[in-house]
């Protein structure tokens, strides 16, 4: 057989690679901004908010800093806000995820 022939049988025989899976991070009361640029027309592009309730696994609801309620917004509309110096920050990854320090 040729070399090509070799190669491919090769190639065939690897394992797929892994998928790679979004991270969830979502979770209820952190801080998050809208980054988001075309959510409801720019209004609320880089607003703070809180989130309120995660609804499914990237998919939440937030309450914005006027008390206006956002419901359905993904997880790749946001970025999470880092809190003031001295501030309460929840783990949001890995071993420790959950976690307040």
């Amino acid at each position: 057989r040729g070399g090509r022939d070799r190669e491919r049988d090769r190639d065939r025989d690897r394992d797929p690679p892994p998928k790679k899976t979004a991270k969830h991070w979502l979770r209820p009361h952190i801080k998050v901004r809208i980054i988001d640029a075309s959510y409801k027309g720019g209004k609320y592009y880089l607003k703070k908010g809180r989130v309120e309730d995660v609804i499914t696994r990237g998919v939440c609801s937030v309450q914005s800093e006027d008390g206006k309620l956002h419901s359905e917004i993904q997880q790749s509309q946001l970025e999470t806000v880092l809190p003031k110096s001295g501030g309460t920050v929840m783990v949001l990854g890995g071993e420790h995820v959950g976690r307040l320090g």
